[in-house]
């Protein structure tokens, strides 16, 4: 739509709505409203200067088809500033109760807020389609008729008559006032919104100006003396008028007005029904509610709420929309590409959605160059959002400045170079989108190009279980050629220089691979432990399989906080799709020695996900259930899969670690962990191969003191190796390393 303002101003003989006297000029032609099917004409009143419709038939509603079907989704969506609608409302003397009639209430917000908050009781009046759907979807009283034709509240007095932004919607505004004028309880106030005339000038923001317009649906804009002037003419002696400057607000009464506060500041109350509002079963109005609650709690600096709310909006406007506030430039194209509003497809907060969903998460510490994505797919969607739908896009006008500024600062950040940016070189490289699988990354150490038989080992295992499995190397200087033998079952193969350990690799692979956020779910392993048990590993991998939480893990610690452990991890659902999750990994710097990796990566990454409160967690041999008789506070500390190995083993751990079995740092007894895993039926030959490849890359590690001297015993293993030779002495010793196992396992299932 065109706005031109006349110069000459042409003298107009119509009648003016609001002061009922002939006289006006010219003022200004609307073009390009295509359910008019002619420009739109405006004249100014030489006497009250209200600007009211001078062409023909000027307005026809809300009844062009299709219109009211979509309006109620832009409505709930975004349209309805319900903050705005109560300001007036909760302005009188504190927001006091009493009985509410509100007159053209729309989807009935007003009265849904003044019923569920306790203010009292509320009658709506709205004839639209949408009034009805209100009624439906809220559950509030909602007739679908004007006043005069409503027999259930004839005679009815009301302490608040109350409409906002519908007396411009009438042809005769004092014929509407003294109609609705009757409802009045004797101190009962008349409380009146409506868009104002004083913004409508050359050189105002031409979306703000159709939306004060709104060519097709308003017969007049008006100033607040006319206003004024017409509450008077209508018997009223108490009067207050307050102008925003786009809007003027009313209040009239026949008996003294209470105090009459400015601006909102009833932020709690509203806060806590759009929390309310935000569990409605059907998703538009949630994801509505949810979409206010973020942009005004982070506009108020209320952070915390505004990320509980951002936290429960993600997964509502994926199910419902499609929307995936990490995929931008999706968003953006289908948008694009569509030829209506179709809000049932697209909400009427897309832009602006996008730029909020960026503005919080940048204030909680979001990655800059993964947000700064979302905000330029948000200002190229809210720029067409004005071009297309200029007269329901205040919004995205007045947004529009924050969100190139926001930009401006995301892509000015300075930031560490990360890890991701040291990337992997392909042996077999990938050849299909990721999107709904579920797929494994898995790294191990391979300073020479060569995969570890617990690597190789791990990877048939995954494999075996219909999961996608992607491989990377850690290599220490570039290698000719790799040697891909033993990693038949891995869709892509792929080797990076030793850079942040598991974590970094990760990164790399998450950076590179096709559509992997939109995986089912992502298993995270990595060969620092060795496979021992293949039948508890299937039985493993069916219960993640089955398990719906968003994060799982297999043991924990809480040294030197509590926090889960990342040797063998899995993501799925909204916690692929979490900005946290997406910044940490976009984020994580490069050049971590291994403390570094487990403080700043490990702690990390079980501190964010926890932030989550949505995000469901479990440790499948968490110290809880290791030790279901201890307290809190009797919980062992240090590192779980070394100090109680043969507890976890009995447990149906499939892994045992193989720093535990090298170097043993913890100075564990291990001697008999041959035992515990025939025990268990496992297979100690891929343990035996993997300690003889970490002899080669990681060197043999030094023996440990010599065990002080018994002479007792000594002597009667000297004589007995005397009488059974040496070889028949170490079967009996075997022997005897077995029978103490199996009877420490009968006192560790007793205590269980």
């Amino acid at each position: 739509m065109d706005v031109t303002f006349f110069d000459d101003k042409e003298e107009f003989p119509g009648l003016c709505p609001v002061c009922k006297q002939h006289g006006a000029t010219a003022r200004l032609r609307v073009e390009g409203v295509r359910y008019l099917g002619a420009p739109l004409e405006m004249a100014e009143c030489l006497h009250c200067r209200t600007l009211y419709a001078s062409s023909q038939s000027p307005v026809v509603g809300y009844d062009f088809p299709g219109f009211e079907e979509n309006y109620w989704l832009n409505h709930v969506q975004s349209g309805a500033g319900i903050s705005a609608m109560l300001e007036p409302l909760l302005a009188v003397a504190g927001g006091k109760g009493g009985r509410l009639l509100d007159i053209g209430c729309g989807f009935g917000f007003v009265g849904h807020f003044w019923e569920t908050s306790g203010y009292g009781s509320a009658v709506g009046l709205e004839t639209s389609l949408y009034g009805k759907i209100g009624r439906e979807k809220l559950g509030t009283t909602i007739y679908p008729s004007y006043y005069a034709a409503t027999p259930q509240i004839a005679g009815e007095k009301f302490d608040f008559v109350y409409s906002s932004e519908v007396i411009e919607h009438v042809p005769d505004p004092a014929a509407f006032i003294a109609e609705i004028s009757q409802a009045l309880s004797d101190e009962g106030i008349l409380i009146l919104t409506t868009p104002c005339a004083d913004a409508v000038v050359p050189g105002a923001s031409p979306p703000e100006v159709i939306a004060i317009l709104s060519p097709g649906l308003h017969y007049f804009v008006t100033r607040e003396e006319a206003l004024r002037a017409l509450l008077h003419d209508q018997g009223f002696a108490h009067v207050h008028i307050a102008n925003s400057g786009t809007r003027l607000f009313a209040w009239a009464s026949h008996v003294p007005l209470p105090e009459i506060s400015s601006g909102f500041t009833h932020w709690e109350a509203y806060y806590d029904y759009l929390d309310k509002l935000s569990r409605n079963a059907d998703p538009h109005v949630a994801g509505g509610a949810l979409y206010r609650l973020v942009k005004d709690a982070v506009n108020r600096g209320q952070l915390d709420r505004a990320s509980a709310a951002l936290d429960r909006w993600v997964p509502l406007a994926r199910s419902t929309y499609g929307i995936d506030f990490l995929a931008p430039r999706a968003i953006e194209q289908r948008f694009l590409a569509a030829t209506g509003p179709a809000n049932d497809a697209f909400p009427s907060w897309l832009g602006c959605g996008l730029l909020f969903y960026a503005h919080t998460a940048s204030q909680l510490g979001g990655h800059p160059r993964l947000l700064a994505d979302v905000v330029r797919s948000a200002i190229v969607i809210m720029q067409s959002e004005i071009a297309k739908f200029a007269q329901f896009a205040r919004e995205p006008t007045h947004f529009l400045p924050l969100a190139k500024q926001l930009l401006d600062e995301l892509d000015h950040a300075e930031l560490p170079r990360p890890a991701s940016d040291v990337r992997p070189q392909f042996v077999r490289a990938p050849t299909a989108s990721l999107r709904g699988r579920t797929v494994a990354l898995l790294c191990g150490y391979a300073p020479d190009g060569l995969p570890s038989p617990a690597l190789l080992a791990l990877c048939k295992a995954i494999a075996r279980k219909g999961v996608e499995t992607h491989v990377c190397l850690a290599v220490q200087a570039p290698v000719a050629q790799l040697a891909v033998a033993g990693l038949e079952d891995a869709r892509t193969i792929a080797f990076r220089m030793n850079d942040s350990y598991d974590f970094g690799i990760w990164a790399a692979q998450l950076g590179v691979l096709p559509d992997v956020w939109n995986a089912e779910r992502i298993i995270f392993a990595n060969d620092s432990v060795i496979l021992v048990n293949d039948a508890a590993f299937d039985d493993l991998m069916d219960a993640m399989s089955r398990d719906p939480s968003e994060f799982i893990a297999l043991t924990d610690s809480i040294t030197p906080v509590p926090h889960a452990q990342s040797y063998f991890f899995q993501l799925r659902g909204e916690a692929l799709n979490d900005w946290r999750t997406r910044s940490f990994w976009a984020g994580l710097p490069s050049a971590l020695d291994k403390q570094e990796v487990i403080d700043t990566c490990e702690l990390v990454l079980t501190d964010l996900i926890g932030k989550n409160v949505n995000l469901r967690r479990n440790v499948i041999f968490s110290l809880e259930k290791t030790f279901p008789n201890s307290a809190n506070d009797d919980l062992p500390t240090g590192n779980i899969p070394h100090f109680f190995w043969e507890r976890l083993l009995l447990k149906g751990m499939p892994f045992i670690k193989a720093e535990l079995l090298h170097s043993n740092p913890m100075n564990v007894r291990i001697d008999h962990w041959r035992h515990v895993v025939r025990g268990v039926g496992g297979n100690v030959k891929l343990a035996t191969r993997h300690l003889k490849e970490l002899d080669r890359t990681r060197g043999v590690p030094s023996l440990p003191a010599p065990p002080r001297r018994r002479p007792v015993k000594d002597m009667r293993n000297f004589l007995l190796g005397l009488l059974l030779g040496t070889a028949r002495l170490e079967r009996m010793r075997e022997w005897n390393r077995g029978r103490r196992a199996r009877r420490r396992q009968r006192r560790l299932a007793e205590k269980d």
